[in-house]
């Protein structure tokens, strides 16, 4: 195999390191599920693994790669294999992420804004809107209660807009301390993309380029999102995926 992948494979690759072993995380629907089984198989073996249906610790042993591709949604009962615990969203949401015992969220989005705040609900006026997408689920308790959250999704400047359409999901809100004054646990630590990672400041909390891919310029990543972004002032290269990671993610 050689070391050639694409963005959206160190896009799941540079996610799943953010994960710390021993955590608890509750993965949302389509690239965070992945991101989830690959880090627990790659990274972080003691992690706990849930789902916001209400499947607690599964154990993700996929038999082959048609299997896995074959999962469209996490409400899919293959996603349930040897779990510790099948029961409802009330499981998950209530029992461990209201506890306060999710320590990360992983989540996607359809725009992401210059704070974090998360859009999944429309395109446009809410009651006129351009394009309507599948609404919230679980993902603003994600947000709002998780110790902190991790937002995947595919680089357009579309998908980055100053601000959103629609909050959905709450990130640093209008930033500053505004999160804070609504007692709202943790917020966005990261934004990974097909392009690279992004943070946020301590004090203001607006989103700022941490990290670029091989090959990407802080310049091209710049023109692909729709406010003035700032750089961080050691900018980093992330790595390529090895070829160990791309064999287990592609199988």
């Amino acid at each position: 195999m050689d070391t050639e992948y694409t963005s959206t494979e160190i896009m799941v690759v540079t996610a799943a390191k953010e994960i710390r072993d021993r955590e608890i995380v509750l993965v949302g629907q389509g690239w965070p599920a992945v991101i989830g089984v690959f880090a627990q198989r790659v990274y972080v073996p003691n992690i706990t693994i849930v789902y916001g249906t209400g499947v607690i610790d599964p154990e993700q042993k996929f038999l082959s790669q048609t299997e896995a591709s074959a999962l469209h949604s996490v409400a899919d009962p293959s996603f349930a294999a040897g779990a510790a615990l099948v029961g409802d969203p009330l499981d998950v949401l209530g029992a461990e992420l209201h506890a306060g015992k999710v320590d990360l969220g992983i989540l996607g989005a359809a725009q992401v804004d210059k704070y974090g705040n998360i859009n999944t609900t429309c395109i446009g006026n809410f009651k006129k809107p351009r394009l309507r997408f599948f609404g919230a689920g679980g993902a603003p308790d994600v947000a709002n209660l998780a110790g902190r959250t991790v937002i995947v999704l595919e680089h357009d400047r579309k998908k980055f807009p100053e601000k959103v359409d629609f909050v959905t999901s709450p990130g640093y809100l209008g930033g500053g301390d505004a999160r804070k004054k609504l007692g709202l646990r943790g917020g966005p630590s990261a934004v990974v993309t097909t392009l690279g990672v992004f943070r946020f400041d301590k004090k203001t909390k607006e989103m700022y380029l941490d990290a670029v891919y091989p090959g990407v310029s802080a310049e091209e990543i710049k023109t692909n999102v729709g406010w003035e972004l700032k750089i961080a002032k050691e900018l980093k290269e992330s790595e390529p995926p090895t070829k160990e990671e791309l064999k287990m993610l592609r199988s």
